[in-house]
């Protein structure tokens, strides 16, 4: 397959083709432009090896931060480094190395991993026992749904920019279509930490 045959496939989402293009795909059709075979472009997982690597970390350093690290300084961090991570994908081109790619992953997954962690601690803390189940599944509904909705907005912007662009089908269109999705994620995580920085009190959630 070449570089133009893989972008009228994932532009036009013809039946049997690739579905429109999604931010979080991005990795695989990267790896493809930025000039690896064809098999290395297909072993690229979608997410990337990076962010899945990166949420691991997140999510286990988390727990074992000192006591005296309150959620909402790793709450803060983690979303201030989820936003430093994605700023790097947002620089993407169509020859740009895949290296690039796997630091700015590794470095969204962990604030990613690091910030939903903390989510379910400072959600479930205060919750009594028996109504930790509830609290739970709300929690877990919320970051499913909250996903959902955020693909498909991010998915529909890229999309949106790589259709304005002069030539749709070039592979610096798709780039930047990503670029501006990946520019909105850094938005939304920079106001997610201030979000959190500002209601959430250290006297309040301290860890235990």
């Amino acid at each position: 397959m070449h570089r133009e045959e893989f972008l009228r496939d994932v532009f036009e989402a013809r039946p049997g083709a690739g579905r429109p293009a999604r931010p979080d795909r991005s990795a695989t059709g990267i790896a493809f432009f930025a000039g690896s075979s064809r098999l290395f472009s297909g072993c690229v997982p979608v997410g990337g090896v990076g962010e899945t690597a990166g949420i691991l970390a997140g999510a286990l350093g988390t727990g074992r931060l000192p006591v005296r690290v309150t959620p909402r300084a790793v709450l803060t961090t983690g979303l201030a480094l989820g936003a430093l991570g994605m700023s790097g994908l947002a620089t993407v081109e169509p020859r740009t190395g895949y290296a690039v790619l796997l630091i700015a992953q590794l470095v969204v997954g962990l604030g990613v991993g690091t910030a939903l962690t903390t989510i379910v601690v400072v959600t479930l803390q205060d919750v009594l026992p028996d109504d930790s189940g509830v609290a739970s599944a709300l929690t877990n509904a919320t970051q499913q749904i909250g996903g959902a909705v955020g693909i498909s907005i991010l998915n529909a912007l890229a999309l949106a920019v790589t259709g304005a662009a002069a030539d749709p089908r070039s592979a610096s269109a798709l780039t930047g279509g990503y670029s501006a999705a990946f520019l909105t994620g850094v938005g939304l995580l920079a106001a997610a930490a201030l979000i959190a920085l500002v209601t959430l009190r250290s006297s309040d959630t301290q860890q235990r």
